[in-house]
């Protein structure tokens, strides 16, 4: 499993959410995200968050490498800077890495 840990101390009573998100969506192959978060009144703090791929897979490897989750306090949405690299293979043989970064935010 491709996923990220986040660490921090709790020091209040909040509510966890767990969100879901496609980060790229093709006819053969998906990258989807989710990340759980803890919610109090003002802030947003990131518990973890793990990342993989559907679909048509064979051939394809994908590495989850890093993430940013946080809320914006101007819009007052959770946003998140992700990144990742997609490897292709042949016969197990990497064959051409591909980096991925995606920006945006959930609903």
């Amino acid at each position: 499993m491709n996923q990220i840990v986040f660490i921090y101390e709790r020091d209040s009573i909040c509510n966890v959410e767990t969100k879901s998100l496609k980060l790229e969506d093709h006819l053969t192959l998906d990258i989807e995200m989710f990340a759980t978060f803890c919610r109090d009144q003002n802030n947003i703090k990131a518990i973890d968050s793990y990342s993989e791929i559907s679909g048509f897979v064979t051939g394809f490897d994908w590495k989850y490498k890093s993430a940013e989750i946080y809320k914006n306090n101007t819009s007052g949405k959770i946003e998140f800077n992700v990144n990742g690299l997609l490897k292709w293979n042949i016969f197990g043989i990497t064959i051409y890495n591909q980096s991925k970064t995606f920006k945006g935010s959930f609903n």
